[in-house]
């Protein structure tokens, strides 16, 4: 009997602050779940230059293990960097892994998009950021109720009416067909807060349900999407790939053929982040006491776009240093693309300089220093060089 393994999707990280376009530090790791369904359904998890790939085994005399597959699968993978400074470098809100993460599915990409990209949200890197919560929390709703609970496909796992029942002792009716309840569940999803001097804040219980990503609908269209960790979520674990297989929704991945025909392409997915820009600040220091009035940066030819501001102290007080705050921000590379000299110089009264410029080279920002400052969409993000005259 000859079995052969044929790819059912490619995965590939990319990441713009590397200067071939690949995020050779992101790893991704399946979770213990998933192990256990690709040994189920002959499924290998590998990596080559180009990323990871999965595969399946056929053999000659039988279908693939995956033709038999009926409700949608989900695979799902560990997103970790072995890059320490994974947060400075990528242009992604500043958060804590282990109490937030990046959360990427196929569910919701563009059909006809090749490669497709996994998720299409506005964050960079086409990623919802997700706070993780454990099975029991407390949730205090904007609009002062909880109407469902959803998974990451949209159905409905629990509603209102069901969760009042529950709670009489009930039993409990689906009345859509797309309504699911976990099995042997012996008390509701949610419950108001008893005895709480916040009105409208409730007891969220998901025992029972596995690890994954859930919404709670408090108005209609209005949906808080958390992801339930269990004990799956490590620090290191920056995010989570959902990748659905099924024929569910053009998306998903279609699982290979039982006999016959042809097998259709192996999908290509990525996770594309964007390298984090920062605007260029630089400290002159004047120790040697040089006597300039006209200060200007440039490429060796061309003046930039650099402000000098007022002079201020630096911490500690006993100096005083002049900021050279860059117009435009510039994304963080691994080997710097631009190399930028500083030329000083003193107006003789008549518009001209007099005496010889001084002329430095300016260092490129260190990716392992930056400095936010400000919240929220006020934010900027700085690179900070320190240069002594």
């Amino acid at each position: 009997m000859i079995k052969q393994y044929n790819d059912l999707f490619r995965l590939a990280p990319r990441h713009s602050f590397y200067a071939d376009g690949k995020a050779r530090d992101l790893v991704l790791a399946p979770a213990p779940a998933t192990l256990r369904l690709m040994e189920r359904y002959d499924l290998r998890w590998g990596q080559d230059e180009n990323g990871y790939v999965l595969v399946y085994g056929r053999e000659s005399s039988n279908p693939p293990r995956l033709s038999w597959l009926g409700e949608p699968l989900a695979l799902r993978f560990f997103l970790r960097s072995k890059h320490p400074y994974f947060l400075n470098i990528t242009d992604v809100p500043f958060y804590q892994p282990g109490k937030q993460i990046l959360y990427f599915d196929n569910l919701r990409a563009a059909a006809a998009a090749q490669p497709f990209a996994l998720s299409s949200s506005a964050i960079t890197g086409g990623a919802d950021l997700l706070p993780v919560y454990p099975s029991g929390f407390e949730f205090e709703p904007s609009g002062g109720n909880i109407l469902s609970l959803r998974d990451a496909r949209n159905r409905v796992l629990a509603a209102a009416a069901e969760v009042e029942s529950a709670a009489a002792g009930a039993e409990q009716t689906n009345a859509a067909p797309d309504t699911f309840m976990p099995p042997e569940r012996h008390e509701p999803v949610w419950a108001p807060l008893p005895n709480t001097a916040v009105q409208g804040r409730f007891r969220i219980n998901l025992s029972g349900l596995p690890p994954g990503k859930y919404g709670l609908e408090t108005a209609p269209d209005q949906v808080s999407w958390f992801f339930f960790g269990g004990q799956e979520i490590r620090p290191a674990d920056l995010g989570v790939a959902d990748v659905y297989i099924g024929t569910a929704s053009a998306s998903m991945v279609p699982p290979p053929l039982a006999a016959g025909g042809l097998a259709a392409p192996p999908r290509q997915f990525q996770i594309a982040f964007e390298a984090r820009t920062t605007r260029w600040r630089y400290f002159l220091i004047n120790r040697n006491r040089l006597a300039f009035d006209q200060i200007e940066v440039n490429d060796g030819k061309t003046a930039l776009g650099f402000q000098a501001m007022e002079s201020r102290p630096l911490p500690g007080g006993t100096e005083t240093a002049i900021p050279l705050l860059s117009d435009a921000a510039f994304p963080l590379r691994e080997r710097p693309e631009w190399r930028y000299k500083l030329k000083l110089s003193k107006n003789n009264g008549n518009g001209a300089a007099s005496g010889i410029p001084v002329t430095l080279d300016l260092p490129s920002p260190d990716w392992r220093r930056i400095t936010p400052e400000g919240r929220g969409a006020e934010q900027q993000v700085y690179s900070d060089m320190y240069i002594y005259l």
